[in-house]
Parts: C-alpha cells; structure tokens; sequence
C-alpha cells in the first residue's frame, strides 16, 4: 500500500485547525495551574464554547453563505470578516475568565488569542500569512513558558502542520515559517511579560528585597515597613519558569536556594521595625508565606486571596509552616497546608491570618502605619522582640524574662516621657 502524502496532508490539515489546539491548551492549563474544581470547569467551558465551537461554527457558517470559497479559505480577503467576527467571540471568553479570577497565564494566554488573531488580520491586507501554523506555534510557546525545554516537543507538530499547509499548497514555506514564529514569539513575549510575574518569588526578587531591607534598617526617618505588589496581585509564590529551573538543580543548588528564601522571611520576621503586608491581590505560596511573617496583614476586601498550593504540585511547603502556625495554630494551619484550599479575605480574617481589612489597601496600610508611630519606638521594637524571644520559653522562663525587659523598660527615656504626659492628661 502506498503512502498518500496528499491526503495524509488533508487529514493534519483538518484534524489540527487552530480551535483545536485552543481546546487542547486551556485543558491542560486548567489541569495544570488551577486547584479549585470550578475554576477548572470554567476555564475549560469557556474554551470549548468561545474557542473550540464559536470559530468552528463560524468558518461553517460563512462558508455556507459563500463568503469563503474553499475549504482552505486560501484567498486572504475571505478571512478578514471571519477572524475579526472571533475576536469578538475571544472577548467575551477573556470577559468571563476575568471576573471568574482564572489563574492570570491562562487569562494572558487567552488574551494572545485576541491580540495574534488582530495581528493576523492586519498582515493578511498585505500578505497572505498561515493561521494554522499560527494558533499552534501559539500553544507550543505555552507548553514551552510551562514545561520547560519539554515543551519545545510540541514545536515537532507544529512543523508536520506547516508541512501539511505547504502540501496542499495552501501557502508557500515563508509563509508557513513566519506565522510559526511570529505566533510563538509575540505569545511567549506576553506571558513572559504578564504583570504578576514581576512580582515571583525568584532569586533576583529575592536578593533585591533582602538588600532594600539591610539598606533602610538603620535609616531612621523609616519608621514602619510596607511590603506590597505591583498590579493586581501580591505574590503568587515562584514563577513557573524559575520552578522550571529547580527540575535541572543538585541537592546543593536546593539547599542554598532554600536558604536564601529562609534566610528572607527570617530577615522580614525579624525586622527591628513593625512590618505591614499590604495585600493587594492573589497571595499564594510562597507569596503567602511573605504575607505571613509580616506582623500586621493588611487585606483588600474584594480581591486579597490567601492559599498554600505545594501539595499540588508534589512539594512540601516546609519554609512557610512554622510562620503560619504561629499565626493562626497548628489546626488552621493544616487545612490551609494540607487541602490546597484557597480562601478570600474574609475568611482569612476571621480565622486570624488577616488583622484589618479595606476596600483601598495601601490607603488603610498608611493608615495603620500612621497609628503605629504615634507610639514609642523603643517600645515597639522590645515588644515585638519580646513576642518572638518568649514564644518558645516555658511560662516561668517567659514571666523571668519579662520581669527583667520590665526593669530595664523603666529607665528608659521613653518611658519617664511617656509617663509625664500621661500624668499631666
């Protein structure tokens, strides 16, 4: 039996159209980046509805009113209508993920949908470009930013597609290259770039916060620290592609990386200074962890989320627990750690992981800050010491201790200050 390379082309052609390595992609991201069976559920209904039938049934419906004439809508000026007809359709997809507050690769990756979809357009005016090997080699820069140099093995489909468009001479080979690398490029460049990734939990990130520490703990016109994060969210732990990297590290690599994370959260637990998380967004992980060995956490009301996602992923969340425990008990603290459960800003409030709550976050940071001055910094200082130094003491040691911090507390300046105007009131 002969190899019919023609209709073998006809067959990959067909099979892998962009909707569906759309669906193929965000059931995997969803499977992949989200814990909560919802938002799993949703991700992949938006994908089957918006990108899977919706352009299906489109290319079938004006295929039928014959505004495209073949199979292969070849003819460039026939896919202007259509593509920018799915835009609308990838819109209302980017819409329904947003305020469902989907995991924010999988909603920039949805927004390249958008964004690869208008590019294409604006190319097609000029020059016809492939969209098959476009809406893969968008996916295959996915699976790259996600798996790693794994991923690059999705690229192979990638080429057997271009291959397969050539064959039935739908498009010429530069055209089928440049989709191909435009997609990739211009996908992984705005998932690389998404605005939370500025905020993970790598190690330049953390270098720079252990050195902005060492610099202001002396500065005296700092009175109180406020850590918060750029954009819509706090910290979501280690980015991926630093998560990437651990698969490639030895036992020593590990161990140093752990320790510089330690090392982190020990300096901000430790802090002379009273210290406030300001969390603005999505705290997950590591990013929790941050939140957590601040002294006060400040929460927005509406978009502050709290969770330990290790267990997900294979990993033990063994730097954060001993901060969380001290936080809220060993109970609490093992349905955080254990269940993967991630809780909103009420929630962690009343359970004790959150002190205040704001519709502004920064706005009632300052204005805990502000509240905090107007008292002793001596006072402040001991006291916080005091809380860490005792927490581990036996109640006998803890009260001997204490009774000597209490003498050496009264002959302070502060204190004789503080005294008088009470006095005096």
């Amino acid at each position: 039996m002969n190899f019919n390379s023609a209709k073998f082309a006809r067959i990959i052609s067909t099979i892998f159209v962009p909707p569906s390595f759309t669906l193929l992609t965000f059931i995997f991201l969803a499977n992949y980046l989200e814990i909560n069976i919802n938002k799993i559920l949703i991700t992949i209904l938006v994908a089957l509805i918006f990108g899977f039938i919706s352009p299906i049934w489109l290319f079938l419906h004006y295929r039928k009113k014959g505004s495209i004439i073949d199979i292969d809508a070849s003819i460039k000026e026939e896919r202007t209508v259509p593509m920018l007809t799915s835009v609308l359709f990838f819109v209302a997809g980017f819409t329904i993920l947003f305020f469902s507050e989907i995991n924010l690769i999988t909603l920039a990756f949805w927004f390249c949908y958008i964004s690869n979809t208008l590019l294409t357009v604006l190319i097609n005016r000029v020059w016809k470009i492939s969209a098959h090997t476009m809406g893969a080699a968008g996916p295959a820069a996915v699976f790259t930013f996600v798996l790693g140099y794994n991923g690059l093995l999705f690229l192979l489909l990638v080429l057997i597609l271009g291959w397969s468009r050539v064959k039935l001479k739908c498009h010429t080979v530069a055209q089928v290259i440049t989709g191909g690398i435009l997609a990739f490029a211009s996908t992984y460049f705005q998932i690389y770039n998404r605005p939370e990734k500025r905020n993970a939990l790598n190690p330049e990130l953390v270098e720079s916060i252990k050195s902005k520490l060492d610099e202001i703990e002396g500065d005296q016109d700092i009175k109180v620290l406020i850590i918060t994060g750029e954009g819509k969210v706090f910290c979501a732990g280690a980015d991926l592609e630093y998560l990437n990297k651990l698969q490639d590290y030895s036992s020593t690599e590990n161990e140093k990386d752990s320790e510089e994370l330690a090392d982190l959260f020990l300096k901000i637990y430790n802090f002379p200074k009273p210290t406030i998380a300001a969390v603005n967004g999505a705290a997950i992980a590591g990013g929790c962890g941050l939140a957590t060995v601040c002294d006060l956490i400040v929460a927005d009301d509406e978009y502050a989320k709290f969770g330990y996602s290790e267990v997900k992923i294979g990993f033990i969340p063994a730097i954060v627990t001993i901060f969380l425990m001290k936080r809220i008990g060993e109970g609490r603290a093992k349905q955080l750690l254990l269940t993967s459960e991630i809780i909103n800003a009420k929630t962690a409030y009343d359970i004790g992981l959150v002190n205040y709550l704001y519709n502004n976050v920064l706005d009632g940071s300052l204005e805990v800050a502000s509240n905090l001055v107007q008292n002793s910094e001596f006072s402040l200082k001991e006291t916080k010491s005091m809380i860490h130094s005792i927490s581990n003491l036996s109640v006998e040691e803890a009260v001997n201790y204490c009774v000597r911090l209490n003498t050496i507390s009264r002959s302070t300046e502060d204190f004789k200050e503080g005294l008088n105007k009470f006095l005096k009131k």
